[in-house]
């Protein structure tokens, strides 16, 4: 068996749907990944397991949500809090050229489902908003290399692409649901991520 943990910085590309201005900058910010992958090695070059985690970020770029979001009165818990953050999972294979070296360089492809949220908590109002979106991520492609320091722990540096879309949408008030219907008008959206894995029993 062989675990593995990736963390970095997420950046959004693309667009969220095919809405005129919906692109994914406007509805979430860079954010923080926390991946975690286990699987095993069929053969010496080939790994193939699963993957899921979740990444935590700030609100985006949108008019609407930033003046919501700067609307505080600085008053500590009467602030508006404005949050995003994804969860995803699925299946994914690694190919590593140099099994038997100290470094090995390694590519990957996965494919899973996504979700992303935003919220905006208004405590003066009493108000929580809560959009989440849920699609397939259809193509997570990343390279990179592992340092073997042991037998059972290496680390190195990764770069991951992963394109999607989203194919529903779910709107909350107060925890009570307002919309929850299919995406009709989709695109395809990205997230890059730059970042470390540390992985035990390379």
């Amino acid at each position: 068996m062989q675990f593995a943990l990736r963390t970095g910085l997420s950046i959004p590309l693309g667009d969220a749907t095919g809405a005129s201005g919906d692109e994914q900058r406007e509805r979430y910010s860079v954010q923080v990944p926390f991946m975690f992958d286990i699987g095993a090695k069929f053969w010496p070059n080939v790994y193939i397991g699963g993957y899921m985690g979740a990444g935590i970020g700030g609100e985006g770029a949108s008019d609407r949500v930033e003046e919501l979001c700067e609307d505080n009165d600085g008053n500590g818990e009467n602030d508006i809090q404005c949050s995003a953050y994804t969860l995803r999972i699925g299946v994914e294979a690694r190919y590593y050229f140099a099994p038997a070296a100290s470094i090995d360089p390694w590519v990957s492809y996965g494919i899973g489902f996504e979700a992303a949220a935003q919220s905006i908590d208004d405590h003066p109002r009493a108000r929580k908003e809560e959009t989440t979106v849920t699609g397939i991520e259809f193509a997570r492609l990343g390279a990179g290399f592992d340092w073997r320091a042991s037998r059972v722990f290496g680390f190195g540096p990764l770069f991951e692409i992963a394109a999607g879309q989203y194919m529903r949408t779910r709107t909350e008030v107060n925890g009570v649901e307002t919309f929850d219907d299919s995406i009709e008008d989709r695109a395809t959206h990205a997230w890059v991520t730059i970042g470390m894995r540390g992985v035990f029993f390379p």
